[in-house]
C-alpha cells in the first residue's frame, strides 16, 4: 500500500511565469521598482512592468516592430536618451518587444488553464472558501465529486467513469436528510440536478445562468480559434497531423459542461422557449486514430452523435447569431440519425443516471491502468505507452 502517494500530476499544470524575464528587466531598467515575488505569475504586474520600462526608453505599449518603430540617434538624443548606445537601446526595446509575448502566452495559458479546470470540475474551484467550509457535509460532497470529475481520462473504446458513484450518492444522501443546513448554491456549482435547483431561489438560478452564458461565449471563442487554425476533419472526429488535440479536447470538455448546466438552469426557470430559438448543439472530442481503429476492430464505428454534430451549425455561429439553430432542426437532425434528442442530450438536460458502482482509483501512464505507483513511475520514465521512442537504458531495464 502506497498511503497518500501518486505518480500523477496532483493539479493543473500552471503556466510558466515571466520571472526569468522581469530579473532581466530589472538588471537592464534599474529605476524600476522591485517586483513582487508573483509579479511573474500576475498578466496586470507584467503590463505594468512593460509600461514603464517603455518610458524610459521612449517606447509607447505595443510598438514592437523593430524595423519602423525603434528610435535612430537623432531621435534618442531629442528624447532625452541620448547616452544609450544603439546596441543597449536594440537590447531594451527587444526585451520589451519579447516581454509582451511572453505576457499574450500567459494569458492565454491562464486561460486555457481556467476553461480545463472548468470543464472537468465545473464552478467548484471557484467557490470562495468561507462558502465551501461553512457546512462540512456540503463541502465533503463538492469536495468528493470534483475530485471524481477531475480524474484523468483512461484509455479505451468504452465509456469513461462517471463521476458521480456509490459514494457520492452517499454524502448526497446526508444532504438530503438535513436540507435546511445544506448549502444548495454551492451544491448547484458542481451538481445542477432539478433537485439541488429546487432549492435555489430564482435570483441565485439567474445569477448562475449567466455566469454559465459568459463562459459558453469563452469556449466558443477557444474552439472557433482551434478550429481555425487547423480545419478538422468534421466528419469522422479523427485526430489528423496538424491538429491541436489538446486545446481541442479541453475546450470540447468545457463546453459539454457548461453546455449541461446551461440546459439545468433554464429548464428550472422555465424558459425552454427559449431553445426554440437558439439550441447550441453538442461538441465531440477528436479521436486519437488508434482509439478509433480499435472501435471498428471490435464491432463498432463512429458514434451517432458525430453524425448530428457534422450537420448541425458551429456552435460558435449559433452564438453570435450568424446562424439558425432551433430546437426543430437539432431534432430533425437526430432523427435522421437515430439518436434520441432527449435522452442523448442534445435538447434537454440529461436524464439522471444511476449511481455507477464504486472502483478505487487506478494509476494511469498515458491512460493504461497500472496497479503500483513505483511501477508507474518506472514505466512513464521509460516511455512506456506514450508512442514515442524508449531511451536504449529503459528498454534494457523492461
Amino acid at each position: 500500500m502506497w498511503h497518500g502517494y501518486t505518480s500523477m500530476r496532483e493539479e493543473f499544470v500552471r503556466p510558466v511565469g515571466a520571472q526569468r524575464q522581469l530579473a532581466r528587466t530589472a538588471a537592464l531598467f534599474p529605476n524600476l521598482s522591485e517586483f513582487r515575488a508573483d509579479a511573474g505569475d500576475d498578466p496586470a504586474q507584467i503590463e505594468a512592468v512593460i509600461r514603464r520600462a517603455g518610458e524610459e526608453i521612449c517606447r509607447e505599449y505595443g510598438e514592437n516592430d523593430f524595423g519602423m518603430e525603434r528610435l535612430n540617434r537623432s531621435e534618442r538624443a531629442e528624447a532625452g536618451i541620448g547616452e544609450l548606445s544603439k546596441r543597449q537601446y536594440n537590447k531594451r526595446f527587444r526585451l520589451l518587444r519579447r516581454m509582451e509575448a511572453k505576457l499574450a502566452r500567459i494569458v492565454h495559458e491562464q486561460r486555457r488553464r481556467e476553461i480545463t479546470m472548468t470543464g472537468k470540475g465545473a464552478l467548484a474551484h471557484t467557490v470562495p472558501y468561507e462558502a465551501f467550509a461553512a457546512d462540512p457535509g456540503t463541502a465533503a460532497f463538492v469536495a468528493y465529486l470534483t475530485a471524481r470529475a477531475t480524474m484523468r481520462s483512461v484509455f479505451t473504446n468504452g465509456t469513461q467513469r462517471r463521476p458521480y458513484d456509490e459514494v457520492a450518492d452517499a454524502l448526497f444522501q446526508l444532504l438530503r436528510a438535513e436540507p435546511d443546513r445544506t448549502n444548495w448554491y454551492v451544491v448547484a456549482h458542481a451538481h445542477p440536478t432539478a433537485e439541488v435547483l429546487g432549492h435555489l431561489s430564482d435570483e441565485d438560478i439567474a445569477r448562475l445562468l449567466v455566469r454559465w452564458s459568459l463562459f459558453l461565449r469563452e469556449v466558443a471563442e477557444m474552439l472557433e480559434d482551434a478550429w481555425n487554425r487547423c480545419r478538422l476533419e468534421r466528419d469522422t472526429m479523427i485526430v489528423r497531423p496538424g491538429n491541436d488535440s489538446s486545446t481541442w479536447n479541453q475546450a470540447a470538455q468545457a463546453w459539454s459542461t457548461a453546455r449541461a448546466h446551461w440546459f439545468a438552469l433554464i429548464g428550472e426557470l422555465g424558459e425552454e422557449d427559449l431553445l426554440d430559438r437558439v439550441c447550441p448543439g453538442k461538441v465531440p472530442r477528436l479521436m486519437a486514430a488508434d482509439v478509433a481503429y480499435w472501435h471498428r476492430m471490435s464491432g463498432g464505428g463512429l458514434h451517432p452523435d458525430t453524425y448530428v454534430w457534422a450537420e448541425l451549425p458551429l456552435p460558435w455561429e449559433v452564438l453570435r447569431g450568424e446562424a439558425e439553430c432551433p430546437r426543430s432542426l437539432v431534432e430533425m437532425v437526430c432523427q435522421r440519425h437515430g439518436v434520441d434528442p432527449v435522452a442523448g442530450g442534445w435538447t434537454a438536460p440529461r436524464p439522471t443516471a444511476e449511481p455507477a458502482r464504486f472502483r478505487r482509483t487506478p494509476e494511469l501512464v498515458h491512460g493504461v491502468a497500472v496497479a503500483d505507483p513505483l511501477m508507474a513511475s518506472a514505466l512513464r520514465s521509460a516511455g512506456v505507452f506514450s508512442g514515442k521512442g524508449k531511451r536504449a537504458a529503459a528498454q534494457e531495464w523492461l
